[in-house]
This record gives C-alpha cells, sequence and structure tokens, in this order.
C-alpha cells in the first residue's frame, strides 16, 4: 500500500510539471538578433565580451559590461537574491563628438551631482606621452586631438578628488 501511495504520489508530480513545462514552452517565440551596430558609453565604443542583442526594437546587454563601461560595479547580492549596480559616486566623462575639420578639438564635460564647481585634472594619453587639462565639474573644456592618433583608442582619465574615471575615443583621419 505504501509503495502505491509513493507511485501515485510521484505520477502526481510528474503530470504537474509536465504540464507546467508545456504552458511554459507554449509561448510565442521571440525573435532576438544579434545587434550590428556600434555601441557607445561615455563616447567610447563598448565591445562587450557577449554580444548585444536586439528583441522588438530594444537592445540588450549584459549589465556587467555596462557597469564596467560606466564605472559602476556590478554583483550579485545573495542576501538579498538580486543584481546590484553602484555608481562610482555618480560622476560622469562625456566627450564630444569629434571632427579633424575642427581644429582637431573636442569638448570634454565631467558632470555630477554634488561636484558643480570641484576642480578636476584630465589626462589624454597618446603612445607614451599625455596632456594634462584642468576644469570645474558642470563646466565644459576644450581638449586638443591629436589625428597622427587617427583610428587608435585614445584613452582619457579625469580625476576629481579620490576618484578617478576612464573614456575614451578614437581619433578619425582627415
Amino acid at each position: 500500500m505504501k509503495r502505491l501511495k509513493t507511485f501515485a504520489a510521484g505520477a502526481a508530480l510528474s503530470l504537474a510539471l509536465s504540464a507546467t513545462a508545456a504552458g511554459v514552452f507554449a509561448a510565442e517565440p521571440l525573435a532576438a538578433y544579434l545587434a550590428t551596430f556600434p555601441i557607445y558609453v561615455n563616447g567610447a565604443e563598448l565591445a562587450p565580451e557577449l554580444p548585444a542583442v536586439a528583441i522588438d526594437g530594444r537592445t540588450y546587454l549584459p549589465l556587467a559590461a555596462i557597469g564596467d563601461a560606466l564605472g559602476a560595479s556590478v554583483r550579485w547580492n545573495a542576501e538579498f537574491s538580486r543584481v546590484e549596480a553602484l555608481p562610482d559616486k555618480g560622476l560622469g566623462v562625456s566627450l564630444g563628438d569629434y571632427s579633424p575639420e575642427r581644429n582637431s578639438s573636442m569638448t570634454l564635460l565631467v558632470y555630477g551631482d554634488g561636484f558643480d564647481g570641484a576642480e578636476y585634472q584630465a589626462y589624454v594619453i597618446y603612445k607614451s606621452t599625455y596632456t594634462e587639462y584642468t576644469g570645474k565639474v558642470g563646466e565644459p573644456i576644450m581638449i586638443n586631438v591629436s589625428t597622427a592618433e587617427a583610428g587608435r583608442e585614445v584613452p582619457v582619465f579625469v580625476t576629481v578628488g579620490d576618484v578617478t574615471l576612464k573614456t575614451s575615443f578614437t581619433p578619425k583621419a582627415r
């Protein structure tokens, strides 16, 4: 009798699970396409390990790749069973569009709530040399761009107090 009850319970559980699985797989499939367009974060092209996908006109990327590009830490919080993205003190860097026809320069803007007016240092690195700029958070400055670096990624580091942010750009040839 005990074997029959065990068998009946197992059969009922199997039936319930297969009915649930059938309901899950009966949903209409989504059409996802690999993103073939470039994705830029803070003026730098993002090249995540896993490709971005487009579904119904929306682009989906790995959260860790976005977090790294934005200077945020992304982590799994096991205690609350959730993903958390923590920004780096709310600072950001924006590089304006670069055009070699416009005197080989571009705009650099550092922004962040509660940091307006704070002084920062920006370092633009060309090969083994760098150019240092000083500005104030919330006020754009112009930086010179070497067209000799055309096609190469040029890193830009910005330091505000004890926070350092990194972005980059790639100059185009004239």
